[in-house]
């Protein structure tokens, strides 16, 4: 599995890096990680001015952790 990956994103932060810490350290899995971040993965696609490149990252924001995991290849 790709931790580096799970928050990555435009815009990513110091706030994503955090967030995975914070859950690493509460036991959270990578599905509860990821499902987590959504949020704050939808609100950085909101910063995007261009309308485009705005919804092609609200789509990836959206994306299920199912759909994320056959997308990254990492396993469980």
């Amino acid at each position: 599995m790709n931790l580096s990956a799970l928050l990555a994103g435009p815009g990513r932060s110091r706030t994503a890096s955090l967030l995975l810490v914070a859950g690493l350290a509460a036991g959270c899995g990578p599905e509860q990680i990821y499902n987590a971040a959504a949020g704050w993965r939808r609100n950085e696609c909101y910063k995007i001015g261009d309308l485009e490149q705005r919804e092609r990252c609200l789509k990836e924001a959206d994306r299920p952790y199912d759909a994320y995991r056959g997308r990254t290849g990492a396993n469980r």
